[in-house]
């Protein structure tokens, strides 16, 4: 039987539902990266170039290892969970919420004590100390492994004020409440730093606990419903997932591990600018697929892909209109960027550039990819990841001595491009599904075009007063060449934001 094509008004309702999730994990995404980047730029001021340098060492080993200690459950509870939501299935709702739960403490506490009694074997340098400061991050995957857990049970439930309260406003605001009381109050430098980014997590953990309680303790607690727990089914999809996750955390990790392998601390610490303020782009992808991923789950369950392919081109779509103005800022004006920071950091403008332009192509792409695996495709998404890390390595092991962080920038920007633009090949050939229709396409080309232009014609601070225009240029002809979709979503947001003035006013 021919699948129908999406009915009149059907996408505008799908595109608003997901408009009213994503917007939150927006908001709270803004608000985390914006206190992780103040926290960064504190500790850039009060620990200098190396001593940063270590701390994102530490950091992002722990990081990397947190991408497998959750044993991929932090995904397989999405999945999960919103297929079994669905089809009414509370026993093995049930049971993969306890066995989701119950493996996730076990591999924390494991991998944490594995880390610590790792830095006990030969090979380490104990005078660069990068030894002293993984041992006192280890603590961190004990903490962190369950909290993504909870905050995927939270997401699969779609409870993205939740989850963004958890993991985005809790994890930042207690990781900065501690740096300026631990480093900049008492002075105790890289060992304040790190204590409080364990900190952090206790605190996230706790909230992100009680918050997921609410939601699933009523069946956790019902004898009634006789749990079914199916191992092999959860870790069969799961464990490729942790893999995966692993194989991306440390394609985006592996810049600096290996600038800190081939490099010193301080090398780390001036490109470690460059990555956090690149980053900060990342967070209206980060909130659309947090939304869609669960959306995804159910088309593709409920064999709507041409629903899907038509929700995929407004989500990719909004993405770029969101992402691709702050890309143009920091890829035409680093140097005014850079100017918040000491001088020593202004050499981390190649670098930033450079990570721009690999994470413009990554975040147009993101919505697309996420097909792969929500569609139970683990075991290519596995294959996609590992191929991307080998290249990631590969790429770093030669520019890196060459280039130094330049050529890390190169190696991972370039990896994160040739990462997405396959997997939307694949996206295409698999479920006929593709990202970007002409209006997307179209300010992509806009923004390319004008960027090249502002970079002939400008220098200096002209050039972040033109991509400053270019980026409001965009946004105009988003407006301009706006869908029933675009309405749909706007009239959403708009009516929550009138609904927050009307409270506010009548209190």
């Amino acid at each position: 039987m021919t699948e129908r094509p999406p009915a009149d008004g059907e996408l505008a309702r799908d595109a608003a539902s997901m408009a009213r999730g994503s917007a939150i994990v927006f908001a709270g995404g803004l608000v985390d990266r914006g206190l992780r980047w103040l926290t960064g730029w504190a500790l850039s001021w009060w620990l200098g170039p190396a001593g940063l340098g270590l701390y994102q060492t530490a950091v992002k080993l722990v990081t990397s290892i947190t991408a497998f200690s959750p044993l991929g459950l932090d995904s397989g509870i999405v999945y999960f969970v919103a297929r079994y939501r669905a089809a009414g299935d509370r026993a093995r709702e049930k049971g993969v919420l306890q066995l989701g739960l119950g493996l996730s403490l076990v591999s924390g506490l494991l991998v944490a004590a594995g880390l610590f009694l790792a830095t006990w074997a030969p090979g380490w340098d104990a005078s660069s100390g990068v030894r002293a400061a993984v041992r006192l991050g280890a603590p961190a995957v004990a903490l962190w492994t369950p909290l993504l857990f909870f905050v995927g049970a939270l997401r699969a439930v779609k409870d993205m004020r939740a989850s963004a309260l958890a993991y985005q406003l809790s994890l930042p605001v207690a990781l900065l409440t501690g740096v300026i009381v631990l480093v900049g109050g008492l002075g105790l430098g890289l060992t304040g730093a790190l204590v409080a980014f364990v900190g952090s997590l206790a605190v996230s953990l706790a909230v992100a606990a009680r918050l997921a309680w609410a939601h699933h303790g009523p069946l956790l607690r019902d004898r009634g419903v006789r749990a079914v727990r199916q191992a092999r089914a959860l870790l069969g999809f799961s464990l490729p997932q942790s893999l995966t996750a692993a194989a991306f955390k440390l394609n985006l990790a592996m810049d600096v591990l290996m600038l800190a392998w081939l490099s010193d601390s301080e090398q780390v610490g001036l490109y470690f600018v460059a990555t956090s303020l690149a980053s900060i782009g990342s967070v209206p992808g980060n909130a659309i697929i947090t939304m869609f991923n669960p959306v995804i789950s159910e088309l593709v369950y409920a064999g709507e892909t041409r629903r899907l392919d038509a929700l995929l081109k407004v989500v990719t779509r909004w993405l770029v209109i969101l992402a691709l103005p702050f890309y143009l800022v920091l890829a035409l004006a680093p140097g005014a960027v850079l100017a918040l920071y000491d001088r020593a950091y202004a050499v981390a403008a190649g670098p930033l550039v450079v990570l721009a332009l690999g994470q413009v192509v990554h975040t147009a792409c993101l919505p697309a990819s996420q097909l792969i695996p929500m569609s139970g495709r683990s075991l290519l998404n596995l294959v996609n990841g590992l191929v991307a890390l080998g290249l990631n390595v590969a790429l770093n092991a030669l520019l890196i001595p060459r280039l130094g962080s330049l050529g890390a920038a190169l190696a991972t920007g370039g990896t994160l491009a040739a990462w997405s633009l396959w997997r939307v090949a694949e996206v295409w050939w698999l479920l006929r599904c593709f990202p970007f229709d002409r209006r997307a396409a179209g300010l992509v080309a806009l923004g390319a075009a004008g960027a090249a232009g502002v970079a002939v014609a400008a220098a200096g601070w002209g050039r972040l007063a033109g991509a400053l225009l270019l980026a409001g240029l965009l946004v105009g002809v988003a407006w301009w060449r706006r869908t029933p979709e675009d309405d749909a979503v706007l009239g959403r947001i708009l009516a929550r934001i009138g609904r927050r003035f009307r409270g506010q006013r009548r209190r």
